[in-house]
């Protein structure tokens, strides 16, 4: 899957997004390529929902990025925070930390 399918036949090419943000039953997608946010009338774990584990990270409950746009990271007693290619800072969760160092290390 390289596309991510929204409602109202819009297509978001996975590449082109930083990171997708829960917000209630919406989600919010940060793309690169119009440096503005999607909002998709869909729960995060639907929009999600098949696409590659391998280029995107759950990082909260809230929260998930593409690998391909972490700039840098602090690792911390029980979290990390995560900087991004366009300056947003993001944090893991306690559970989630290890998992996350665990894939960036690969």
């Amino acid at each position: 899957m390289e596309n991510i399918k929204l409602p109202f036949r819009l297509e978001i090419p996975l590449k082109e997004i930083i990171y997708m943000e829960s917000e209630s039953n919406y989600t919010q997608i940060y793309v690169d390529s119009d440096k503005k946010k999607i909002i998709a009338s869909k729960s995060l774990c639907h929009v999600t929902a098949g696409i590659d584990t391998q280029a995107f990270i759950r990082i909260n409950r809230s929260q998930v990025i593409n690998i391909a746009y972490i700039k840098k990271y602090l690792d911390f007693n029980n979290f990390a925070l995560i900087t991004l290619k366009n300056g947003q800072v993001l944090r893991t969760s306690r559970r989630r930390k290890d998992y996350f160092l665990k894939v960036i290390s690969l």
